[in-house]
């Protein structure tokens, strides 16, 4: 972990069947991220390919998809950014469109951190099987804090999409570097 993350752990208590369903409508589509932001705030898909390189005051945005193909070595140099930048009618397009000129930017405004959720694992525990009460446990790490619009996102998520079944969620954050720590509340 870094000096800027945010080690999150959100806690559902529920029906053996009802932590089955969560589990495949919060993980990525390709099921590499267990915790997916954009599975409760989806990020325009455009944007998700879109990256901001900041050079002394200039900002300069490109294609990481293009930089990959390009096979230079990571991360991109000066030279290669200053190359092959977006041109300035493909910015306006964006800015226009989404608001936003990068998957970053888009992503304080909208999750209030600026990149998903890493070093991501879900863990599945059956405490009792006669009660059939089960525990399903995400922990991941975030940049600067705890996400606060992707926990009110979850909250509204629970209530839609649970069947009716009573469903515990606890959401705590914990910033080492910055000494804070606590659990989100509200919601559910």
């Amino acid at each position: 972990m870094s000096t800027q993350d945010c080690t999150n752990r959100i806690t559902f208590k529920s029906t053996e069947k009802t932590l089955d369903n969560i589990i495949p409508d919060l993980q990525s589509t390709d099921g590499n991220i267990p915790f997916d932001f954009n599975r409760l705030i989806p990020m325009p898909a455009e944007l998700l390919d879109i990256e901001l390189f900041a050079i002394g005051k200039e900002n300069y945005y490109y294609s990481n998809k293009k930089f990959i193909s390009s096979g230079e070595s990571t991360p991109p140099s000066i030279e290669w950014v200053k190359k092959h930048c977006l041109d300035p009618f493909t910015l306006r397009r964006l800015k226009n469109s989404y608001g936003y000129l990068c998957s970053q930017e888009w992503a304080v405004k909208n999750w209030g951190i600026m990149s998903n959720a890493t070093n991501g694992l879900c863990i599945k525990n059956i405490h009792d099987h006669d009660m059939k009460q089960s525990e399903l446990v995400y922990t991941f790490d975030t940049v600067w804090s705890e996400p606060q619009p992707i926990y009110d996102a979850l909250c509204g998520y629970v209530i839609k999409n649970t069947d009716g079944n009573p469903v515990s969620l606890q959401w705590y954050f914990e910033d080492a570097s910055q000494n804070y720590s606590g659990y989100m509340s509200g919601g559910v």
